[in-house]
């Protein structure tokens, strides 16, 4: 999941102006703790059927068990995390899942704990849970962002990728979203598209309902695949007809919503070209904890944790481990990412990395 979500100007400048970052990826080392940190709380989903999940697509032949949909990160444990988080300044922490975040008893609690710690706080959520009263409650607390799994521009195309969701949710997910218009301190709304085959004509109508929402970003991916849903994926003359439809949408509509179709684009035209032509940052700047103790690097190294946090080592000295370090150097070097066991062939930070390239590219030249 993206974490620069298309507003770098501000990020970025953050960036520069904290020398730590840029000194650190000169050197191959690290001198400040992730920009963002997403912590995984909660594994059960209300959809639990989204076709391009990784948990829950009804093409996946072997089923998740009960115990594993049942687990959950507790409050308290969480505040043990957002608080090491912390300690190496840390400027943001997402709070994401295995499933649907706010199924969580607690997470206004840990939404508030997060700000309270004085850090940016995002929600990635499939948005179906909103309702007027939590919009309300998340204004009050001052939640930076809420970043929303959408994935269709039509009612139609939603209930084709969600195809055991409730009657009438994506009208009551666009309601809902519009309410979130009414409050001056709103979050910044972005909505999140997986492309694959089932919805790849629809880019404008997903612009559209973008822009009829209020929402303030959009971003578009090529679906992640694995054996069971590669049925999904495009072919190249699907893609082609798709980057032709984009083509021709409105120069204005287009302007009118922050997005990252020009990256999106230029990665499904030669994916493998412009992934090896692009540095890898994440190691500098994103790290995941999931299942409240395993990190993970990326989101595509996801199945291959770069530690195991425990009483005996912190998310701070994984952080700073040799294991960490070597993960950078490696990903880094376009030569050497086979080493880093990372699916960087599909890399699902490739926005991410083409805009911090560009942000330090005077990095690239000194090193």
């Amino acid at each position: 999941m993206p974490f620069l979500n298309l507003y770098p100007k501000e990020i970025g400048f953050n960036m520069l102006k904290n020398f730590r970052y840029p000194l650190g990826i000169l050197f191959s080392n690290t001198l400040i703790g992730p920009y963002e940190v997403q912590l995984d709380i909660i594994h059960k989903c209300n959809l639990a059927s989204c076709v391009t999940c990784w948990f829950y697509s009804p093409y996946r032949k072997k089923k998740i068990s009960k115990k594993w949909v049942e687990q959950t990160l507790d409050f308290e444990s969480f505040k043990s995390l957002v608080d090491s988080i912390k300690k190496i300044r840390t400027t943001q922490i997402s709070i994401i899942g295995e499933g649907e975040p706010f199924l969580h008893k607690n997470i206004m609690e840990m939404l508030s704990y997060i700000k309270e710690s004085k850090m940016k706080c995002k929600v990635i959520t499939n948005g179906t849970l909103l309702t007027d009263k939590k919009i309300h409650e998340l204004a009050n607390i001052g939640v930076d962002e809420i970043n929303i799994s959408i994935n269709a521009g039509t009612a139609s195309t939603f209930y084709k990728v969600n195809p055991k969701s409730p009657k009438r949710i994506f009208e009551k997910l666009r309601e809902n979203i519009i309410l979130f218009s009414q409050y001056e301190n709103r979050p910044i709304i972005t909505f999140s598209n997986v492309i694959s085959n089932i919805n790849y004509l629809e880019i404008e109508k997903m612009l559209d309902f973008g822009i009829e929402c209020k929402a303030d970003r959009i971003y578009f991916k090529i679906l992640d695949t694995f054996s069971e849903i590669e049925k999904l994926t495009l072919n190249d003359e699907q893609k082609m007809e798709m980057i032709d439809s984009i083509m021709k949408i409105d120069k204005f509509k287009m302007k009118n919503m922050k997005n990252n179709l020009n990256e999106f684009m230029q990665f499904c035209l030669n994916h493998e070209k412009a992934v090896e032509e692009t540095p890898c940052y994440m190691g500098y700047v994103f790290s995941r904890i999931k299942d409240s103790k395993y990190v993970v690097p990326c989101c595509g190294c996801y199945t291959n944790p770069i530690g195991k946090i425990s009483n005996n080592k912190s998310f701070e000295k994984i952080w700073k481990s040799k294991k960490y370090s070597a993960f950078r150097k490696n990903v880094f070097n376009q030569k050497r990412r086979e080493k880093a066991g990372c699916e960087c062939h599909q890399c699902p930070h490739f926005t991410e990395n083409k805009k911090l390239d560009k942000l330090f590219k005077f990095i690239k030249i000194l090193k």
